[in-house]
């Protein structure tokens, strides 16, 4: 951050402050930092917006902090309104006229990407904002926020008596709330000569179906679950490359040192990329093999389930032995230790998702074992395994679709 600022001799004291204040003491107040008019805010909503995964890691003892100090201030501000169903908050914003013919086509729901600032007072909001014609370059723009206080969503709160300017009757929003806007949401008023944009908290579905699959697992096991997330995040959407990927898990053993099975996920991360960008399929062998010595030290962990994990990357070899390196045995082999550790797992608990995509892996290996012992048998495999793999082919596809 130092290095990012060097030229800046203000925001390096911003930054000496910070340490000093913030960083050296255990009674810490982030939304008061965050509030403050310093390179902070603007940094932090700027790697949001960018979706910056590695400079988010240098804000993660920031954003962990400020998110349970705002959900914290989430709760209180429930109990304060519980004689209201609804609250509105107010946001007046500069924007380009590009960005309001983008906003003008978002039609449904928007999700928020960064922090943003609120208030109760429509006027406070206006104060800087000024008029504009609707072929400005630069447009005047009012957002009317309705918070329905009973739907489930990431925390916002009044933080007027903690914000370092409480004048401003500050509600701050937290990134992730989903809005619905209609066709109907924005319009320019001419009488005003500003945009107007009403919206509306939607419930955050994801968030329920998560916390309602993960109810009963202790905080490990939902660690588990979302870093794995974060891993197809990386693999799948994100392009992410190997320099990316070691910066990802380096952070998170950092933050979590004694969690070694972290480098498990992170060498499954790499053997993906090693397939999906470098199409090096034997460079995923060696990851794969790292993976499972640190999983197979978990795995008598009843909160982790590493048999999830386990029967996986069994799963992940042995289709690269059936489909790339054309070796049926070490398919077959690979496999049957999938299934193993799978049908483990299964009797240790499982969320739905997790439940769903080990049927459909089942399914399909069984069907994989069934092809293989046609083709090294030469259509002549004894006739009671063949029944016994085919009722497992249905057995499993019967559970897929309960």
């Amino acid at each position: 951050m130092r290095k990012y600022y060097s030229t800046n001799p203000s925001e390096l004291r911003h930054i000496d402050q910070l340490e000093l204040s913030y960083l050296s003491t255990t009674n810490r107040n982030p939304i008061q930092e965050y509030t403050k008019d310093t390179f902070l805010y603007r940094m932090v909503n700027r790697v949001l917006r960018q979706k910056n995964i590695q400079f988010m890691f240098l804000f993660a003892f920031f954003l962990r902090d400020l998110y349970q100090q705002l959900k914290r201030e989430h709760e209180k501000f429930l109990r304060k309104q519980l004689k209201n169903s609804k609250v509105t908050v107010y946001r007046g914003q500069i924007m380009s006229k590009a960005e309001i013919e983008k906003l003008k086509d978002s039609i449904g729901n928007m999700v928020t990407s960064s922090f943003m600032s609120t208030t109760f007072d429509p006027a406070m909001s206006e104060i800087y904002l000024g008029t504009s014609m609707p072929d400005d370059e630069l447009q005047s723009i009012l957002f009317e926020i309705e918070l329905n206080l009973a739907e489930k969503s990431f925390p916002y709160a009044d933080i007027s008596t903690i914000s370092w300017f409480p004048s401003e009757s500050e509600t701050l929003l937290m990134p992730g709330l989903e809005f619905k806007m209609t066709d109907n949401s924005i319009y320019y008023s001419v009488e005003r000569k500003i945009w107007l944009a009403k919206l509306e908290l939607v419930s955050d579905t994801i968030e329920k179906e998560d916390d309602r699959m993960l109810e009963g697992f202790g905080e490990r096991r939902k660690m588990r679950y979302y870093i794995d997330l974060l891993m197809e995040t990386l693999t799948d959407f994100c392009s992410a490359t190997a320099s990316l990927i070691e910066t990802v898990f380096n952070q998170l053993m950092e933050l979590f040192p004694r969690e070694k099975w972290i480098l498990a996920v992170k060498m499954s991360c790499l053997a993906q990329y090693n397939i999906d960008r470098n199409f090096n399929y034997t460079l995923a062998l060696p990851n794969w093999d790292e993976a499972l010595k640190y999983w197979l030290e978990y795995q008598d962990d009843e909160e982790l389930n590493a048999n999830i994990a386990i029967g996986r990357i069994y799963y992940d070899i042995g289709i690269i032995y059936y489909f790339h390196i054309k070796h049926t045995g070490n398919a077959r082999e690979n496999f049957d230790l999938s299934i193993k550790y799978y049908q483990i797992a299964i009797k240790k608990g499982l969320t739905s998702s997790e439940e769903i995509s080990i049927y459909e892996y089942l399914h399909e290996m069984y069907g994989k074992k069934l092809l293989i012992s046609a083709i090294e048998t030469n259509n002549h495999a004894d006739e009671h395994e063949m029944k016994e793999i085919q009722c497992m082919i249905i057995k499993y596809l019967e559970l897929q679709l309960e």
